[in-house]
Protein backbone atom coordinates (compact mmCIF):
# COMPACT_ATOMS: atom_id res chain seq x y z
CA UNK A 1 0.00 0.00 0.00
CA UNK A 2 1.35 3.19 -0.90
CA UNK A 3 1.97 6.13 2.10
CA UNK A 4 2.02 9.66 1.84
CA UNK A 5 5.54 11.05 1.21
CA UNK A 6 5.31 13.63 3.83
CA UNK A 7 2.87 12.07 6.95
CA UNK A 8 3.56 8.60 5.85
CA UNK A 9 0.09 7.66 6.03
CA UNK A 10 -1.69 5.02 3.74
CA UNK A 11 -3.10 6.32 1.03
CA UNK A 12 -5.92 5.00 -1.02
CA UNK A 13 -9.02 5.34 -3.22
CA UNK A 14 -11.62 7.81 -2.47
CA UNK A 15 -11.07 10.12 0.60
CA UNK A 16 -7.33 9.63 0.69
CA UNK A 17 -6.64 9.48 -2.69
CA UNK A 18 -2.76 10.03 -3.61
CA UNK A 19 -1.93 13.30 -5.32
CA UNK A 20 1.24 12.57 -7.45
CA UNK A 21 3.99 16.14 -6.84
CA UNK A 22 7.31 16.37 -9.04
CA UNK A 23 10.77 17.00 -6.92
CA UNK A 24 12.98 19.18 -8.32
CA UNK A 25 16.29 18.44 -8.30
CA UNK A 26 17.14 21.98 -8.82
CA UNK A 27 15.59 23.40 -5.87
CA UNK A 28 14.20 20.53 -3.88
CA UNK A 29 10.88 21.64 -3.91
CA UNK A 30 7.61 19.96 -5.22
CA UNK A 31 5.79 20.93 -7.86
CA UNK A 32 1.97 19.86 -9.81
CA UNK A 33 4.35 20.13 -12.81
CA UNK A 34 8.01 20.40 -12.90
CA UNK A 35 8.87 23.91 -14.22
CA UNK A 36 11.25 24.67 -16.92
CA UNK A 37 14.73 24.34 -16.86
CA UNK A 38 14.22 21.98 -13.69
CA UNK A 39 15.34 18.52 -13.37
CA UNK A 40 12.73 15.63 -11.98
CA UNK A 41 13.50 13.34 -9.41
CA UNK A 42 10.33 11.82 -10.58
CA UNK A 43 6.73 11.57 -9.00
CA UNK A 44 6.27 10.95 -5.35
CA UNK A 45 2.66 10.46 -3.45
CA UNK A 46 0.69 12.60 -0.90
CA UNK A 47 -2.61 12.78 0.60
CA UNK A 48 -4.47 15.74 -0.25
CA UNK A 49 -3.91 17.54 2.75
CA UNK A 50 -0.15 17.29 3.03
CA UNK A 51 0.04 17.99 -0.93
CA UNK A 52 -1.40 21.20 -0.50
CA UNK A 53 1.18 22.15 2.65
CA UNK A 54 4.09 21.07 -0.07
CA UNK A 55 2.54 23.17 -2.23
CA UNK A 56 1.87 25.94 -0.32
CA UNK A 57 5.45 25.36 1.59
CA UNK A 58 6.67 25.81 -2.49
CA UNK A 59 4.77 29.01 -3.17
CA UNK A 60 6.57 30.74 -0.03
CA UNK A 61 9.74 29.98 -1.16
CA UNK A 62 9.50 31.12 -4.83
CA UNK A 63 8.35 34.12 -3.00
CA UNK A 64 11.07 34.98 -0.92
CA UNK A 65 13.26 34.18 -3.89
CA UNK A 66 11.41 36.76 -5.72
CA UNK A 67 11.76 39.46 -3.31
CA UNK A 68 15.52 38.42 -2.64
CA UNK A 69 15.72 38.67 -6.62
CA UNK A 70 13.97 42.34 -6.19
CA UNK A 71 15.86 43.68 -3.65
CA UNK A 72 19.44 42.79 -5.79
CA UNK A 73 17.91 44.90 -8.59
CA UNK A 74 16.91 47.59 -6.67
Amino acid sequence: MEKCTRCGKPLGEGVNEPVILELSNTDGHYYQSIPPGHVSQGGFPFGLRCATLECLDTVLFLSHEIDRIHSQIN
